[in-house]
């Protein structure tokens, strides 16, 4: 036969659908995921795999078989959209185990990332190569649930059982030189300058048909048939489970993920299948898996609300930020991160100092942690510059003020600002709780005004809550939520209110914690209930922890116009005037022993609490932990409810996703908003009254009105706002 004889018809072969192509590179056929942006493996890439698969199966000309993705990723696994109903035929395992059943060498060509079903795709295959810059991985775990398509059983051959503990109970991604050396891949190409005329789709396509080239003598050699490497036996998966629930306290999944990968361990390939796949089908609509697969959509779909149409992104190329503390040193880090000159300014230079060597030591521990090599740290820290004049700002992009949280001196800070900065220049507050509005009427230009609420500390803490003034353009906010995504935040836009979100929703949940205590629980009572349930710590470590006198001076600010008649405890601001400010003083609500951060119970703080509450005539008496529950969280609830209601979120998923990440609320519960959803809005509604009942002089166990109205409808807050979203629509 002629050579044109001897190639693989594709032409013919190639019906597929529109979301996987077949194609043919003389007798390697190459099947290509085309479902942008991430080739999610819904149900027409799986039915297009599968007709691919049948119709090599069924070419003899076929001598070997690479599957690749189209775009900037190989494949990012799933599409969990499908996670909330019944999945459509065929599975993804049912289509793995055809690729893994042909009898010709089948290589992945992996490009940008390989995550979740993506990579249990990969393994399906004989053969695994990619570029240097790409990473793998099984993220389910970070879903809720388990890897359902072989995962579990096949990593384990390739890695051993230790190492697939770590990867899959973690969902961490390995970059794609340590996976060559754990052996999830055979082969690893670097993409140099000179081959950047191709995409990274095409190089590793090209990476592949060489290795195929090299390799004449390549056999069918499944995962499958490897064995599972244990070396300690039974005992790492009781080791693996406690270490889980250390450091994944509360979750389920990793204790999930370690059951499956036992029985990749104790029992044959096809059992452990079987069994992997009636753990996924126990868990996959688990409460904690619904509630982490919302936190996903919700992560995502926070980055687009709040922005008003016709918005569009300046570029930012230079930041000043207003003071040299710790938060500004820390939004400093951000932009230098990024590679953004950033100009610091302080009103002294002990100040000043201070600031720089806080930006210092930060790069230094990145050495110092493997994190950037020496020569990086050095040249990033080049790009700061210490001032102690206004004058320095005048041609930065963008200045953010990290001052006192004091009106008056954000007012006069502004006001500068504005005389000196370039017109176009947006000038942003890191304020927790003042009127964005105010400190925008102290400028020329209010539409060029934001709030920039950083959580501390702010080069760790994954949280930007974006406030947009009355006056607020649309391309300020473009710009401000484009930056904020650049240095790697969850940004959520939010309207202009005391306290904004967060630290409104916070208050009344402290208040509570604080009545708590003058009624005869204890902080430590009190943070236990709040830790167990799975905040990191509870609001009285909180609070020696960001300093007790950051609350105390907002509370001053508004003693002038507080309520005589509703309830008030004078207990934290008698803690503040002993000096006790927390972690930094070594005293607070605990006191800390040198060179330790954590409390201990102090007889100093339950006598001033006794004192507090004889002055109050309040009667001391012994609380229930569920009594502590539910008098901090339902007024935070209530609070939110509030929040939607005057629109200052766009939706409740704004409030779960700002709770979560700025506030530590328990990931696997989804945030207050949906956790409310969960507990069901009729007992919520219920539980308010009976401790409004109780408590007559504290407003904030009031349900407010979309409350109740959602209550007494016996509808859900999921629905009603898919409902509202439709009636826009």
């Amino acid at each position: 036969k002629s050579r044109r004889e001897e190639r693989i018809d594709m032409a013919a072969s190639a019906v597929l659908y529109d979301e996987v192509s077949l194609d043919g590179f003389g007798k390697v056929a190459v099947l290509t995921l085309k479902s942008p942006p991430v080739n999610a493996l819904g149900f027409d890439v799986r039915q297009g795999l599968q007709a691919g698969a049948q119709r090599i199966a069924g070419n003899k000309l076929v001598k070997a078989v690479i599957i690749r993705g189209h775009g900037d990723v190989f494949c990012a696994g799933a599409d969990i959209s499908e996670f909330s109903g019944k999945l459509r035929e065929p599975q993804l395992i049912d289509v793995i185990a055809q690729i893994d059943a042909l009898e010709v060498p089948t290589i992945a060509a992996i490009h940008g990332a390989a995550l979740g079903g993506g990579l249990e795709l990969a393994l399906g295959c004989n053969y695994r190569i990619a570029l240097s810059t790409a990473r793998v991985g099984l993220p389910e775990v970070q879903l809720g649930i388990i890897p359902g398509a072989g995962g579990t059983q096949r990593l384990p051959r390739l890695v051993g059982v230790q190492k697939a503990l770590e990867i899959i109970t973690t969902g961490k991604p390995v970059a794609a030189p340590k996976a060559k050396t754990l052996g999830i891949l055979d082969h690893v190409e670097t993409q140099g300058a000179a081959d950047k005329q191709h995409s990274p789709s095409d190089f590793v396509l090209s990476a592949a048909l060489k290795f195929i080239t090299a390799n004449p003598s390549l056999t069918v050699s499944r995962v499958r048939d490897r064995p599972v490497v244990n070396e300690m036996g039974d005992a790492i998966f009781q080791a693996a489970a406690d270490q889980a629930k250390q450091q994944a306290r509360g979750f389920l999944g990793p204790l999930h993920c370690i059951e499956a990968i036992k029985a990749s361990a104790t029992l044959p390939f096809d059992q452990g299948i079987l069994r992997e796949g009636e753990i996924i089908s126990q868990i996959i609509r688990s409460p904690q898996a619904v509630a982490q697969q919302y936190l996903f959509f919700s992560e995502r779909q926070a980055a687009k609300n709040g922005v008003p149409p016709g918005g569009k992104a300046q570029p930012i190329k230079s930041v000043g930020v207003i003071g040299a503390g710790t938060m500004g040193a820390g939004i400093a880090i951000n932009f230098l991160n990024i590679g953004i000159p950033v100009v610091i300014l302080e009103t002294e230079k002990k100040f000043l100092d201070a600031g720089l060597q806080r930006v210092q030591a930060a790069y230094e521990s990145y050495v110092k942690r493997g994190i950037m090599k020496k020569e990086q740290a050095e040249r990033v820290v080049g790009l700061v510059k210490g001032t102690l004049n206004y004058e320095d700002l005048a041609q930065v992009d963008m200045v953010i003020e990290a001052v006192f949280e004091s009106m008056e001196v954000k007012r006069q800070v502004f006001g500068r600002l504005d005389q000196v900065c370039k017109p176009s220049a947006l000038l942003c507050s890191n304020t927790s709780t003042l009127d964005i509005d105010q400190i925008a009427a102290s400028t020329n230009r209010p539409d060029k005004v934001i709030g920039t609420h950083f959580f501390s500390p702010a080069h760790i803490m994954k949280l930007l809550e974006i406030v947009k003034g009355k006056l607020t353009s649309a391309d300020t906010i473009a710009t401000t939520v484009a930056i904020g995504k650049k240095i790697k935040k969850t940004v959520v836009v939010v309207g202009n209110c005391d306290g904004f979100v967060g630290n409104r929703m916070l208050f009344p949940y402290g208040e509570q914690a604080t009545f708590l205590i003058e009624e005869g629980a204890t902080p430590a009572q009190v943070d236990r209930v709040l830790h167990e349930f799975g905040f990191a710590v509870g609001p009285f470590t909180m609070w020696d922890i960001a300093g007790n006198d950051v609350g105390w001076r907002i509370r001053q600010s508004k003693a002038a116009t507080r309520d005589p008649n509703l309830r008030y405890s004078v207990i934290g601001d008698r803690v503040c005037e002993q000096g006790r400010f927390g972690q930094k003083t070594s005293k607070g609500w605990y006191k800390y022993e040198k060179g330790s951060r954590k409390g201990v119970e102090d007889p100093e703080v339950a006598a001033i609490i006794q004192q507090c509450a004889a002055e109050a005539k309040v009667i001391q008496r012994s609380i229930s932990d569920d009594e502590i529950f539910w008098r901090c969280m339902l007024p935070l609830i209530n609070e939110g409810f509030k929040i939607l209601e005057e629109g200052i979120a766009t939706c409740p998923s704004d409030i779960d996703v700002i709770w979560i990440y700025g506030y530590s609320w328990p990931v696997h519960r989804g945030g207050p908003m949906h956790f409310a959803d969960a507990t069901g809005l009729g007992r919520i509604v219920e539980l308010m009254n009976y401790f409004q009942a109780q408590h007559p002089r504290e407003p904030h166990f009031t349900p407010c009105a979309l409350l109740q109205r959602l209550a007494s409808q016996h509808l859900s807050l999921k629905d009603y706002w898919a409902t509202k979203l439709f009636a826009r629509l």
